[in-house]
């Protein structure tokens, strides 16, 4: 309960002093006191450093491929069910290779194959008729498909550089691939 109080009163007096020194909301003084807010709130519990984004980048750099493709499919489905009712629907594959690029171009190559064939999946079952299906009936939606799986992992290869090579495995500075 000590710790709840002291939470309370140091809160209380982070807002009054945002209100005294600060005329506009989005200021960067804002930010820093809602940090030292969840600072003050997180040592309350007996925990500190769990509200920063420290253990969250530690994840995304071992997981990678997961959180990549993870994120390929979550915004997949939200195209498709935010855009299914529209009639062009057929060309969201096509605006998606773009988005699946940038995606690749945080989380590396190998996400830009995995994720454009989930995101693929996904839209051949929960945006084409007939939905629930791999199949899809309008050839066009099929070829555009096609076309945002070859797209996405082509650019990616092309536009990228290839993270997952370690250094070891990278020739050496002057050499080609083909000579011997």
């Amino acid at each position: 309960m000590k710790g709840a109080n002291l939470f309370y009163r140091k809160a209380k007096s982070l807002a009054s002093e945002i209100q005294s020194s600060c005329r506009h909301p989005t200021s960067s003084l804002v930010v820093r006191y809602r940090q030292a807010a969840l600072d003050y709130f997180a040592a309350s519990l007996g925990v500190r450093g769990i509200l920063r984004v420290e253990p969250m980048r530690a994840i995304t750099e071992k997981y990678p491929v997961v959180i990549g493709v993870a994120l390929s499919a979550v915004a997949a489905l939200s195209v498709s069910l935010l855009f299914a009712r529209v009639s062009r629907s057929a060309l969201l594959p096509l605006l998606f290779a773009v988005v699946q690029v940038a995606i690749a171009a945080r989380f590396g190559v190998r996400v830009s194959v995995l994720g454009s064939i989930s995101a693929a999946i996904i839209f051949a079952t929960v945006l084409y008729a007939p939905t629930g299906s791999l199949a899809v009936e309008n050839p066009a939606a099929r070829a555009n498909l096609a076309w945002m799986v070859l797209v996405s992992i082509a650019a990616s290869y092309l536009l990228l550089p290839d993270r997952e090579q370690s250094p070891k495995d990278k020739p050496p500075p002057g050499s080609h691939p083909g000579a011997h």
